[in-house]
Order: structure tokens, then C-alpha cells, then sequence
């Protein structure tokens, strides 16, 4: 290699904070599936040993170890850093936080959801940042951690001529899953994991859980999400069924863990199937139980069968995006692929299994009016009834940067436009929002919201005293 290659994913931890035990988080499947590339590539050894490439996980640390892991960082190196919403604040203090030490001697490229959806946004934003990543990032960072130019690839931008941005023909990169190497096989060693026990019943049963990331991507084109961006090009990346079930008994084995938090965006029915046929091989014992994200049209199908597949896996928990239960705001939300008659469904053959739930809500959506939020009140209610609800999370529509919200509402409202995307100070950290804030905002100047900020927040509450044992909200909630 002829420079160091650093891979990043910052923690999303406030400075000052410890962060959470959850080292069960497995490796972030984005920046070890680079890793496993580029060892392969250059036929490095297998393992964190080596110092050519080094994998720096924000789940084992703290911002402040992270930081002084980063202090180690030697000239001439190529720092990679995974952004997203949550840790974006955290990419750009340790960006410049080197920058400041090492200047022109090193190069920062950003990628994740957030360098896919605002490549252009933080480039002009952020000066300590040298290049954005848009989709798939293997062969770009091969390229530079061969100290080749990327200049012209497929969704790689840079700075060019007087600061201004260049932009690639081809926008997001895109690379087939074919020719990636499972992670296990040259990602970090598993030792500094360990099994995160979290409290995911009623009964305060604790299990040792990981969290395992097999897939990228989404089929969706939710409104207020901007995953579905990672599934544009192509396939979504995903590991096949053999390759996950051997993983998870990897982490089964190694690690004492029971429990999976299978990280996929949302789960089709062709794969649940093709793991339930692999079940009896690998999970006969029902030594693993899985959480799986799906949608309520998959589950309500009965052609499906996709409860009976996940029971057959081993499914333990079900998170479920219900989001609304109005026809309308569910129509223009998802893309008319779920009904409030779907929701009921779901919602009974759930309860009929005794499955664990999870449940997402978002209020303020486009066409939302006072009868949509007193549909969506009385299906939270009936949610919150339910004794194995676990968690219940019931957020505020927020436009973030990515989304189609974001696109139309924000992009699209000269008076937003300037607040949150025109920016005169090149040196402000953004995309760095107040959540709160920005919602508001789009409430009040979206024309298709039929509802104010105070009612909503008022639904939140009412929620949230319905089930305070399981309630969570995106943003902040003062009563």
C-alpha cells in the first residue's frame, strides 16, 4: 500500500460521554467489507495486527479514545470516516482535529449514508473534509490507498478548480456483491467484542446480543428515509443466507451470544424463507433467536407465510414501522405499499404468536389532519395495549438531508433553502441540525401538513404516559 489506510465509524457519543455497552454491535458491515476488500487486494494478513490498515469502531469507545486513537494517525495517511445522521457532529471534530495536525499530510474521505446523500453539502460546508464517497466505496478507497486519483470514478466528489466542487457522471457507485469476501475473513479480530445484554422483554430478561448488519440498502422509497438510496444502482448489498447463518454462529460460538439484532432495512420474504431453510442446519437447537426489521404488507400477505419463515428461524422480535394509520398519509409515505388494514393485520398475527414488537410512528407527515393523527392515536393505543410491546418509538416527521421530505420541503421553500442548505460560512459544521428545529420548520411551512407542531407534540405525550416503560422519541420531549 502506499499509504496507511484508516476506516472509521465515529461513535456517536457526545464528547464526555462513555458509550453504551454495545460492543455486540458487529463490526459496521460498510467499513469492514472495505477492509476485507483492500486486505485481499493487497494481500495483507488477516486481523486488526495490521498496520497498514487499521478499523477504528465507535462502539468500543469513547469520543475521547477515539480521539486519541486518532492522535496516532501518521502523515501521509488516508483517514475514511462512515457519517450518519447521528454521528455526523463526531466525523467533523475528529476531521479537524486532524486537519489541525497534520494539514495537507492527510486526506479525509467521507462516506455512509450521509456522504451518499450530501456529498456536495459537506464538501462546501466543510473544508477539513477532502472527498465524499456516494454509494459503495471499495474500489474508490482501493484506488486512493494506492495513492492513485479517484478523480472521475462513479459517485466519487472533490474539490476542483477555485474550491468548486466536481461531480461524477455517475452520482452513487455502485459494486456488485459478487466480489466481496465475507467480512470474518480479514475484518478486525473479534476479540475486543463482547456481548451487549440488553433488557428486550417485559420480564427483564436479559439476553447477550449482537447486532449484525447483513444488508445495505432498501426496495422502500419511504418519504422520510433516505436508506432507499443505497438500492438506486443495482442490487442491495447484502450477505447470502449460508454466509449470515455461518456468522451468526460465529458469533454465537466466540462471543456467548444468543440473541441477533439482524440490521437489514427490511426484510423481504424470499430471504426470510431461504434462511427458515437453513434454519434446521444451523439453529435446530433454537440456540439463536433473531430480531428482524419488516414491513406490515409483507406480513399481513399470507402467501408469504413470513411470520411462519421467521418462527422457523428462530424470530424472537418483530420491529415494525406502522409509521401512520391514516390511508392518505400512508399512501404518499410509502408509496402505497401499506393499507391501515394492513397495520390490523400484522398487528393480530403479531399478537396471535405472542411475538415481541417494536413499533415506529412519525407524526407530521404530508396530508397529515387532525382525523389522520386521531386514527394513528387509537392504532398507538392498541400497540401500547400489548403486552409484549417492547419498545415504542413515536417521532415527529423530520425532513433530514437524503430523504424525499428533505428534497421537496426543504430544498424546494426559498426561506428553508436558505436557513438549512445555503450557507455563507463555509467553516460551519453542517449538516449538524437541531432536530427539533427542523421540524418545526417544516411543519409550519409545508402546505400539505394540515397539523401544527403543539399537536403533535401533545400526541407524543399522550404516548408516551400510555406506556412510559417503553416509550422513545426522536428529538427531545419536555412535559
Amino acid at each position: 500500500m502506499r499509504r496507511p489506510l484508516w476506516l472509521v465509524d465515529a461513535p456517536e457519543q457526545p464528547k464526555g460521554e462513555r458509550p453504551v455497552p454495545n460492543a455486540g454491535f458487529y463490526p459496521n458491515l460498510g467499513i469492514s467489507a472495505i477492509q476485507s476488500y483492500i486486505s485481499e487486494a493487497h494481500g495483507l494478513p488477516a486481523g486488526a495486527g495490521c498496520d497498514e490498515l487499521t478499523l477504528v469502531d465507535g462502539a468500543l469507545r469513547s469520543f475521547e479514545e477515539v480521539e486519541q486513537q486518532l492522535d496516532t494517525v501518521p502523515p501521509g495517511s488516508l483517514v475514511g470516516f462512515y457519517a450518519q445522521v447521528t454521528n455526523y457532529g463526531a466525523v467533523c471534530a475528529l476531521s479537524s482535529r486532524l486537519k489541525a495536525r497534520l494539514g495537507d499530510q492527510v486526506m479525509i474521505v467521507c462516506g455512509g449514508p450521509w456522504g451518499t446523500a450530501l456529498p456536495e453539502v459537506i464538501l462546501e460546508t466543510n473544508l477539513d473534509i477532502d472527498a465524499c464517497v456516494a454509494g459503495d466505496g471499495e474500489e474508490i478507497m482501493l484506488r486512493l490507498s494506492r495513492g492513485e486519483s479517484a478523480r472521475g470514478m462513479n459517485g466519487f466528489f472533490c474539490r476542483g478548480e477555485k474550491g468548486r466542487v466536481d461531480i461524477p457522471e455517475h452520482c452513487i457507485s455502485h459494486l456488485d456483491i459478487g466480489p466481496l469476501p465475507p467480512p470474518l475473513k480479514h475484518t478486525a479480530t473479534l476479540a475486543p467484542y463482547f456481548a451487549n445484554y440488553a433488557a428486550t422483554d417485559p420480564g427483564d430478561h436479559r439476553r447477550p446480543t449482537a447486532t449484525y448488519f447483513s444488508k445495505a440498502g432498501c426496495h422502500n422509497r419511504c418519504i422520510f428515509c433516505s436508506v432507499s438510496r443505497f438500492g438506486k444502482v443495482g442490487p442491495s448489498r447484502e450477505r447470502q443466507p449460508e454466509e449470515a447463518w455461518l456468522e451468526c454462529m460465529d458469533l454465537r460460538d466466540r462471543l456467548g451470544v444468543n440473541h441477533i439484532f439482524e440490521v437489514t432495512d427490511s426484510v423481504l420474504p424470499n430471504r426470510c424463507e431461504a434462511l427458515a431453510a437453513l434454519a434446521p442446519r444451523h439453529n435446530a437447537d433454537r440456540s439463536l433467536s433473531f430480531r428482524f426489521y419488516a414491513n406490515t404488507d409483507f406480513i399481513a400477505h399470507e402467501e408469504y407465510r413470513f411470520l411462519d419463515h421467521f418462527v422457523e428461524i428462530g424470530g424472537a422480535t418483530l420491529a415494525v414501522g406502522f409509521e401512520s394509520n391514516d390511508e392518505l398519509v400512508l399512501r404518499h409515505a410509502k408509496s402505497g405499499r401499506t393499507t391501515p388494514e394492513q397495520n390490523a393485520k400484522a398487528l393480530r398475527q403479531i399478537v396471535d404468536r405472542g411475538l415481541e414488537l417494536v413499533a415506529f410512528f412519525v407524526l407530521g407527515l404530508p396530508f397529515e389532519t387532525h382525523e389522520s393523527l386521531k386514527k394513528t392515536r387509537e392504532f398507538i393505543e392498541k400497540v401500547a395495549q400489548y403486552e409484549r410491546t417492547t419498545f415504542l418509538l413515536v417521532a415527529a416527521a423530520t425532513p433530514l438531508p437524503g430523504t424525499l421530505l428533505w428534497d421537496k420541503y426543504v430544498r424546494g421553500n426559498r426561506s428553508l433553502r436558505r436557513k438549512y442548505v445555503q450557507r455563507e460560512d463555509a467553516s460551519l459544521v453542517a449538516p449538524v441540525y437541531d432536530v427539533d428545529e427542523l421540524s418545526r420548520d417544516y411543519m409550519e411551512h409545508c402546505p400539505d401538513v394540515r397539523v401544527g407542531w403543539d399537536e403533535v407534540r401533545e400526541l407524543q405525550l399522550e404516548a408516551a404516559h400510555t406506556r412510559p416503560d417503553v416509550f422513545s422519541v426522536w428529538g427531545t420531549i419536555d412535559e
